[in-house]
């Protein structure tokens, strides 16, 4: 470690955590007595994999420093070796002439590490030579098989011809993704324990094909996988919400189902992001050398249309994204452009670097105009007055103000600060788009009521609130009417009656079909009556009541705010229980899911090991009232026995 600049405080610290390290093994149900270990890294420990990787670098070292192994060359770079934990893979021009001084390597590590490569498990795939001198060479290679057309690596099937990749491993993973989504067709999920299902087991697989494989895939392609997961998520029925609100983000109330062309996209776009803000990597240098510099600059790249033709490989994969949402992230010269991206001869750009102006933002004044033309001409030069015209009209022009962020800004910024989440931030950029969903929940409410942006917000703010998953999920569908009514169906389906499935008598709309109808007005007369009885207070049904909960009323306190909201949503579950069956509508029913809201508050109170103790006390506070109304009769005996026995076990607490 030493040898490698670490401080000697640091390998000191490694040295006493190492220093008698003691370990024992689970057999069934018992454990072993301790052993010392004499070598090796602690299972489960952080540090570990950081320390394998010192201990590998040795061998690494050894093998790209050898003149003797020649690894694949790229105009001015060499590709040799790939190490990631303790799988190498070696790319070679002369295996026959290397192999010798690969075995001779390998043996000198395994002397002094005490680390051996299994050469059963190792096997070499050969281009452009004869079998005769395969069969040489593997004379040669002792126990390290030769595969003829396609090797394993970190789950990746490598094949021989570049054609056969996408079948090789796309093609195997959606066929165990079918498997899994026929075994878990019989299991009665509900749509966001679906979804979550997906983002959990199935997804992950595709997204470390779009990670490791730059290849490109055709949208159709992406968009059949699509459809056959959201068949799974919705069955074959007609799609009840448009498919943006689908993707939206939970936290935006949209369903956040995993949008796989968004995705694939943002990792090419990762790739871009890192060639942006870095250009040292060995990878970037590669890449730089076989587009001969061409897209070199990342996200800063303006001349997309110019390049993209000429550019191959990867690269080329990465630019066509990129062309598709550059429109909308930086439809403006960033401030963070380097002046080197804009065009011009080196020699001026070393000039203008060394008198400041290294970025866009650096041509801008900090009152927001741009600079005095003739300055930055005795900057640059009158010798390169062409070239500095046109760049002071383009930033001008299309140059982004300096207290301007662009969303590009926001992902470089963001990136600066952490390697972590980059994909996540990527495709939560691509998916989030509050202004839309603000829009389409007043667009949908509108011939009921005039919703304003600040009353959508709070609507959104209440739905993320709840906790509860089928209560959240409910407050949801209500809010982006998820469900039918007769006036829909009959739209769809020719000949059918649009009167209200209760009444009989009125059109269903979906306002008529929540409140409007005679026959639900019963219920919500009886709900109103339970309602005043348990707040103590006069209320007045109304659409903000009956709707969002929300009550404006002057004597009630705000502790019973969310008691009200708690008793609507029981509401809304009697009255969706009974989309098609009046007969749910009943007061038991909205006295069992009232129950049902409280006790899982006060479950996932009680549970949480972290917030029980503090909070534990606090239940009775925000619950009294329900308490007490239970207690004096308000609610059926079974809910008061219920009642009774939830009161013994939050004692049994204390």
């Amino acid at each position: 470690m030493g040898n490698y600049g670490f401080d000697i405080s640091f390998i000191k610290i490694v040295k006493e955590l190492y220093s008698n390290s003691r370990a024992r093994i689970r057999v069934n149900e018992g454990l072993t007595k301790y052993f010392k270990t004499e070598r090796g890294v602690k299972q489960g420990c952080p540090l570990s994999p950081l320390l394998f990787a010192l201990a590998m670098e040795p061998l690494a070292d050894r093998i790209r420093n050898n003149g003797r192994i020649k690894g694949y060359q790229i105009r001015n770079e060499e590709v040799k070796i790939n190490l990631y934990a303790d799988d190498i893979l070696l790319i070679m021009e002369n295996p026959a002439e290397a192999i010798h001084e690969i075995q001779i390597i390998l043996k000198d590590f395994e002397r002094y590490s005490g680390l051996k490569v299994n050469m059963s498990k190792s096997e070499m795939m050969i281009y452009n030579m004869g079998k005769k001198e395969q069969k040489e060479l593997q004379t040669k290679m002792g126990d390290i098989k030769i595969i003829r057309n396609k090797i394993k690596y970190l789950g990746i099937t490598i094949t021989k011809e570049i054609t056969k990749l996408k079948a090789a491993n796309y093609g195997a993973i959606w066929k165990k993704i079918q498997e899994k989504l026929k075994a878990w067709g019989d299991k009665q999920l509900s749509i966001p324990r679906k979804i979550l299902a997906l983002k959990m087991c199935i997804i992950p697989k595709l997204l470390y094909l779009f990670q490791t494989l730059s290849i490109k895939i055709d949208y159709r392609q992406i968009k059949e996988w699509d459809n056959t997961l959201r068949e799974w998520i919705y069955g074959k029925k007609r799609n009840r919400i448009m498919k943006k609100i689908q993707y939206t983000p939970r936290r935006l109330l949209g369903w956040g189902f995993p949008n796989l062309q968004n995705y694939y996209e943002a990792f090419q776009l990762r790739s871009l992001l890192e060639i942006s803000l870095k250009g040292e990597d060995k990878w970037i240098k590669v890449e730089n050398e076989i587009n001969e510099g061409r897209g070199k600059y990342g996200l800063y790249t303006r001349d997309i249309k110019e390049i993209k033709e000429k550019l191959t490989g990867p690269r080329k994969i990465e630019f066509e994204c990129w062309q598709k949402w550059q429109k909308l992230w930086a439809n403006k010269i960033s401030g963070k452009t380097p002046i080197k991206s804009m065009g011009l001869p080196e020699r001026l750009v070393n000039t203008l670097e060394e008198k400041g102006l290294r970025r866009v933002k650096d041509m801008w004044k900090q009152d927001g105009g741009i600079i005095n033309w003739l300055d930055l001409l005795e900057k640059g030069g009158k010798e390169y007055w062409l070239k500095l015209r046109g760049i002071w009209e383009k930033v001008k022009k299309e140059g982004a103000q300096p207290t301007e962020e662009l969303k590009v800004d926001k992902l470089l910024n963001a990136r600066e600060k952490t390697s972590k989440g980059t994909v996540a931030k990527i495709y939560n950029l691509m998916v989030e788009d509050k202004e839309f969903m603000i829009r389409a929940i007043r667009n949908k409410w509108n011939g009921v009521k005039i919703l304003s942006t600040q009353e959508v917000d709070e609507i959104i703010r209440n739905i993320n609130k709840i906790k509860t998953e089928k209560y959240n999920e409910l407050e949801k569908k209500m809010v982006l009417r998820w469900y039918r009514t007769p006036e829909q169906l009959s739209y769809m389906i020719k000949g059918k009656n649009s009167k209200c499935w209760h009444c009989n008598k009125e059109k269903g709309t979906y306002s008529h079909m929540w409140w409007e109808c005679a026959e639900l007005k019963k219920i919500w007369l009886m709900i109103q009556g339970k309602i005043q009885d348990l707040l103590q207070i006069t209320i007045q049904i109304n659409n903000d009541l009956l709707l969002w909960g929300v009550l404006d009323h002057p004597s009630i306190k705000t502790e019973c705010q969310e008691l009200l909201k708690v008793t609507i949503r029981a509401a809304h579950a009697v009255i969706a229980r009974g989309w098609r069956d009046k007969s749910k509508w009943t007061l038991n029913n909205w006295n069992d899911y009232l129950y049902d809201q409280v006790l899982l508050d006060i479950t996932g109170i009680m549970t949480n090991q972290v917030t029980r103790m503090n909070k534990q006390k606090d239940i009775t506070n925000r619950w009294k009232d329900y308490f007490n109304w239970v207690k004096n009769g308000g609610a059926n005996d079974y809910i008061k026995e219920k009642i009774q026995r939830l009161y013994l076990w939050l004692d049994l607490q204390d």
